[in-house]
């Protein structure tokens, strides 16, 4: 799949970042899942505007649910390794 079919796509991107957090098997894979889900956020998030030389992101609500449930979906993963 190449990056404009991507792009217009935010639930392939979503299933593959899901992808990515259950086959964690390390601390440092999960720091590499919190970058990757970060990236979703901002390919998917165009709108935002710059306050105090800060981006201030307003995201579309699908896209902000997916992107909490991604954020769970890690939290849940960082659990599990803390036991």
């Amino acid at each position: 799949m190449d990056y404009l079919s991507i792009k217009s796509h935010p639930e392939a991107a979503f299933k593959k970042a899901n992808k990515v957090i259950t086959s964690c098997t390390k601390q440092s894979h999960l720091k590499a899942a919190r970058k990757y889900i970060n990236l979703f956020f901002r390919t998917y998030c165009d709108n935002y505007s710059i306050k105090s030389g800060f981006r201030v992101y307003k995201p579309s609500t699908m896209i902000a649910e997916l992107y909490d449930t991604l954020l769970h979906n890690l939290s849940s993963k960082e659990r599990q390794f803390d036991r």
